[in-house]
Parts: structure tokens; C-alpha cells; sequence
């Protein structure tokens, strides 16, 4: 597997015109919430359009609060910085940058 750097990260929205005569449009949006009582929510969720193709990343931080943010957060990293990926591996790729131990 490629190993990659950061890249900046794209939430909702449109997204640039393709090249040639042809125009996507994609409207995107979702809703989380916090468990209550939490401070933080840890399902995340992203838009990343890279040479043309639309790929969209819903991250369940598995557990409550703020360690479960910071792994969603952590792990929505992935499809920017690596875009050439299969999706099987970039699945991989996030559970390998959140990995450490954490209640959930």
C-alpha cells in the first residue's frame, strides 16, 4: 500500500466543473448528534472530489465523546490524502490511523 501525506479536507457542497462539456451536480448534507451528556460527537462525515470522481466518507468514531471525535476526525484524513486508493484499502487506512486503545 501507498503510503501518503495530508491534504486538505472538502465538507458538502458542490464541487468543481468536470472538464469537457459535461457537468455533475451532487448536493450533499447530514446530520449527527452528540450522545447525550457527551461533549463531542464521533460520526463524521466528508465529500472529496479528486480528478473527476465524487467519493463520499462516513466515519463511526465507535464510542462516545471526545476519543471517538478525535478517531473519526483522525480517520476522515485518509480519502484526502490518499485519493488513488480502492476503497477496501482506504477502509484499512483508517482503522491503521485510529488504531490504539479506547473505550467505546
Amino acid at each position: 500500500m501507498r503510503r501518503c501525506g495530508t491534504a486538505p479536507r472538502q465538507t458538502g457542497g458542490a464541487h468543481p466543473p468536470l472538464p469537457g462539456d459535461h457537468e455533475l451536480a451532487i448536493a450533499t448534507g447530514a446530520a449527527t448528534r452528540r450522545y447525550p451528556g457527551e461533549t463531542a460527537n464521533g460520526d463524521v462525515w466528508t465529500v472529496h472530489w479528486h480528478a473527476g470522481l465524487c467519493r463520499i466518507t462516513l466515519v463511526d468514531g465507535l464510542g462516545h465523546g471526545p476519543e471517538a471525535a478525535h478517531a473519526a476526525q483522525t480517520a476522515l484524513t485518509v480519502v484526502p490524502a490518499c485519493p488513488d486508493l480502492a476503497p477496501d484499502d482506504a477502509i484499512r487506512s483508517g482503522g491503521r490511523v485510529t488504531r490504539r486503545p479506547r473505550r467505546a
